[in-house]
């Protein structure tokens, strides 16, 4: 059986594109929703092992999975460093120097561009474009000894500081991301908003990435399920059995195109409604 670390291994365009835009790799939901909590892995000594973050229940899960599996120990499902437990993360406006020190990968007292917009992304719910260009219009700002790290005195400043960016009613907005090309009109546009690498084919991470948050799964099917599904039906979609689905192959009569339309609620109902039975199956194709 496949597992979802194998899946991942190496990142592939789909998890890359996750990780730029704050989802969690697990699930690709939105890291910063309503319902969710955000959590880092640590080691023994309460350090964190790497700079991904991730749902708790989508980890708890994959912990699960190991342990009932036996397959790999507990790693991060991106870059495979070890970890020991998880730790939500911090609230910047009840426990400001604990968010600070959380972000401070490298334990160095300070924190990076990476390491701020890592923390930003996490935790606020904007378009992960707007998070970017805010940091680097206010940057001058929030560093003001112009060193490129941000000290935890410069981070608290009420006025110029990050933490009076995070707690602006202003980015109290909902996350707008780019709209998903409808299928059923623009077939070869939805196809290539999901080419994230821009190789004129799906990969199947890819693939998993655009079925699930297209059809809404998040809360239906985890990415090891809907992984080892498309593995199972690989030659249905890639007649040339190249591991990828190209354009062309896309369009085909029952091909992946068809088929993922074949799943959509009906014009005119509620996109939010779909059974937990319209969940893609081996037997309906």
């Amino acid at each position: 059986e496949m597992n979802f670390l194998d899946a991942v291994k190496p990142p592939s365009a789909a998890i890359t594109a996750a990780m730029a835009r704050q989802e969690c790799c697990i699930c690709f939901d939105d890291l910063c929703n309503d319902s969710s909590v955000v959590v880092g892995l640590q080691a023994v000594k309460n350090e964190r092992v790497c700079r991904h973050f991730f749902h708790k229940s989508c980890i708890e899960s994959l912990i699960a999975h190991s342990n009932t599996r036996r397959v790999e120990g507990r790693v991060c499902p991106i870059c495979r460093a070890s970890f020991h437990h998880f730790v939500e993360v911090p609230n910047p406006v009840t426990n400001p120097v604990g968010f600070y020190n959380f972000l401070d990968l490298n334990n160095d007292k300070t924190l990076s561009r990476t390491e701020v917009l890592d923390g930003l992304k996490a935790i606020l719910p904007l378009a992960y474009q707007r998070i970017e260009e805010d940091a680097q219009t206010l940057w001058s700002h929030w560093d003001a000894d112009g060193n490129e790290s941000i000290s935890i005195e410069e981070f608290c400043n009420p006025i110029n500081g990050v933490l009076a960016y995070l707690i602006n009613p202003d980015n109290a907005l909902l996350r707008v991301d780019s709209p998903i090309p409808n299928i059923r009109d623009d077939p070869k546009g939805w196809f290539h908003h999901w080419d994230e690498d821009n190789s004129d084919s799906l990969d199947n991470s890819e693939i998993a990435r655009a079925i699930i948050k297209t059809l809404r799964l998040q809360q239906t099917i985890s990415m090891t399920e809907m992984m080892s599904f498309l593995e199972n039906i690989a030659t249905l979609f890639d007649p040339n059995g190249d591991g990828t689905v190209s354009l062309e192959e896309f369009l085909l009569e029952d091909g992946l195109a068809e088929t993922v339309v074949a799943y959509l609620p009906e014009e005119g109902n509620d996109d939010n409604d779909i059974d937990d039975d319209s969940t893609p199956d081996e037997e309906k194709l």
